[in-house]
């Protein structure tokens, strides 16, 4: 049955492509395609959308999700009810309600048998068994039994988990379990660079390694810390911290997080044009003068000017690259 699918996909779906490596998701005329470095397509599918390519193969979304290779040919997937992306050369799926993990060709490595799981982060995975959460390894086999009402995936040795008991309070674990901050806030996010964000009635604040608030919750909104520095908004100001230092200020809205491999840089909007740019951390202008503009992802972002009517392709040197009519960013 999975081989008729495969097979099925690959006749109906009958990809153009050329000899070019496929690089950069964007979307054309509805349909997923992917461009080169320099913004040509280099393949044609009849998918709605799809991620970047990663080991030789890109997860992409039709009727059903699964996995093409950079000819556009599906690889394995589509038979199943649903399939994540891949992190640490392991691929979570579901099928007939249990979850299980793929390698990167597509072979069984943890049979389904998880009511749910997360991708796999440092080492472990999150989940679900008889409705409760806990962490698995690469075997399949518990690390930490399943005792959370919810868990969000280790970084920096770090995880956030739920307590099943009301008010359903978060804290902190180690990868033994050990309890780092018992359970206190709504929610805590990934650590990134030994600072977390978190949510505590109603206002957002920054943890360090030991649980202890860099930054008590004090903030409207904050995003999570990127490349050392988060984007808030408090009290009718803007900009970016690192912890409890305010580093930039923006004197108008529109402030997005630093992207976190080169270039990096945070989209934001231009107080006086209103027109979207890229500041360096030190908050001087990278480029400037966009009409729309995305982040950027794998080094690449698609940005428009006020008086051009197509996108152009940018790289992390600053280059740009034209594009063909009407195509427009997958993210």
């Amino acid at each position: 049955m999975r081989l008729f699918v495969v097979l099925l996909l690959i006749s109906c779906c009958g990809p153009a492509a050329s000899a070019v490596e496929p690089l950069i998701p964007a979307i054309q005329d509805q349909k997923l395609i992917y461009l080169d470095k320099t913004g040509r397509v280099s393949l044609s599918t009849d998918y709605k959308s799809g991620g970047f390519f990663q080991d030789g193969m890109a997860r992409v979304c039709g009727a059903g999700c699964g996995y093409i290779d950079h000819a556009g040919s599906a690889l394995f997937g589509f038979d199943y009810d649903w399939i994540g992306e891949a992190s640490e050369g392991l691929i979570p799926f579901c099928q007939d309600s249990r979850c299980g993990f793929l390698d990167i060709k597509g072979e069984t490595v943890i049979p389904p048998q998880f009511e749910d799981v997360q991708p796999f982060s440092e080492g472990l995975a999150g989940a679900q068994k008889n409705g409760l959460w806990g962490f698995v390894d690469k075997a399949g086999n518990w690390r930490i039994r399943p005792t959370y009402g919810r868990v969000l995936p280790f970084s920096e040795n770090r995880a956030a988990v739920q307590s099943v008991k009301p008010p359903h309070l978060f804290a902190l674990i180690d990868k033994s379990g050990h309890v780092v901050l018992p359970f206190k806030h709504q929610m805590i996010y990934p650590f990134q660079g030994g600072r977390a964000r978190f949510f505590h009635w109603d206002r957002f604040g920054y943890l360090n390694l030991s649980g202890a608030m860099e930054l008590h919750a004090s903030l409207e909104w904050a995003q999570d810390p990127v490349s050392g520095l988060s984007y808030f908004v408090h009290e009718a100001k803007q900009g970016y911290r690192a912890g409890n230092r305010i580093v930039l200020e923006l004197k108008c809205p529109g402030g997005q997080s630093f992207s976190a491999e080169a270039p990096v840089v945070a989209r934001v909007r231009d107080c006086g044009s209103g027109l979207f740019q890229f500041i360096k951390g030190d908050g001087s202008v990278w480029k400037s003068g966009y009409a729309e503009a995305t982040d950027f992802r794998n080094g690449y972002a698609l940005v428009r000017r006020p008086d051009e009517p197509g996108f152009v392709l940018i790289d992390a040197g600053g280059d740009e690259f034209d594009l063909d009519a009407g195509i427009m960013p997958a993210w």
